[in-house]
């Protein structure tokens, strides 16, 4: 089986499996630091006894960011699995910048554990 093979379906021009599971892999590993710096940033603030913020951070943007945008990505778009990797490299930038942004204020330093 070569990997540049595709497979037309209905109208439809898909690439060959093996390569889309190559290419949410490769989504992946370019956006896991961007994941790991979000949630180091995002617990440092449980570290610093400041529970809610995380709590709202995960809240926005795993559960009304990522579920919604792959859902939508991966069944309106036609991209099926690759979408659900699309919109967890969204959602994992978005937890970078969000936390980073949020630490940067500072609000969290004014916690009395």
């Amino acid at each position: 089986m070569c990997p540049r093979r595709l497979v037309r379906t209905s109208g439809r021009t898909y690439i060959f499996p093996l390569m889309r599971r190559f290419l949410a892999g490769l989504i992946l590993l370019l956006v896991f630091p961007l994941y790991a710096f979000g949630m180091v940033v995002t617990q440092s603030f449980n570290g610093a006894g400041d529970t809610w913020t995380p709590t709202w951070i995960n809240l926005f943007v795993f559960w009304a960011l990522e579920i919604p945008l792959a859902w939508v990505l991966s069944h309106q778009t036609g991209l099926g699995v690759l979408g659900v990797f699309v919109a967890m490299t969204i959602a994992f930038s978005t937890l970078a910048v969000v936390s980073a942004v949020v630490f940067r204020k500072g609000r969290w330093k004014r916690m009395v554990v």
